[in-house]
């Protein structure tokens, strides 16, 4: 039943009035609710599926950023840290976009929500939680040597680090 049918009941129970309304409107009510109840179940895996495809993503991404930039860590223990740039997130999630590990986890993600016929089990968000960690802890995400590479010329561009005490390094 779609919205129209939904629109049409309580057309009818707003017509009815008098001594059949305390009957029809509850059925009404419930006819309503049903409807919402089977839309939401129906819109779930794909709810579940999106989440859990951010959450691993996003992961992915963080640790892509944080791999690029200890590469390019100064062997001087006394320099600041390289700075976080908008250049080197772009890079970082291009290069996650055109990777296997994206397609794989994604594919794994769909496998993963259709298999589970009924995705309001008890323990159902446990396994939900399991299989994020699974997916992140055995497909990682490693930038290539050509990213690092990209990643190096980008700092290079930013300009030279300094040390705390502002010497160049």
């Amino acid at each position: 039943m779609g919205g129209a049918g939904v629109t049409g009941i309580a057309g009818l129970v707003g017509g009815l009035s008098g001594p059949a309304a305390p009957i029809v409107v509850p059925i009404a009510l419930g006819v309503a609710v049903g409807h919402w109840l089977y839309t939401v179940y129906q819109q779930t895996p794909g709810i579940l599926r999106v989440l859990m495809g951010y959450i691993i993503d996003l992961t992915a991404i963080l640790e892509g950023l944080f791999v690029l930039l200890r590469a390019q860590s100064i062997p001087d223990e006394g320099a600041l840290p390289r700075p976080l740039t908008i250049g080197l997130i772009n890079l970082t999630i291009e290069e996650y976009q055109e990777s296997e590990t994206k397609p794989q986890c994604h594919k794994l993600i769909k496998k993963f929500v259709g298999s589970r016929p009924n995705i309001f089990q008890v323990d159902y968000r446990d396994q939900v939680l399991q299989e994020v960690i699974n997916l992140i802890e055995n497909h990682r995400f490693v930038p290539s040597d050509e990213c690092k590479q990209n990643a190096k010329a980008l700092f290079e561009r930013a300009g030279r680090p300094v040390s705390r005490n502002n010497e160049a390094v």
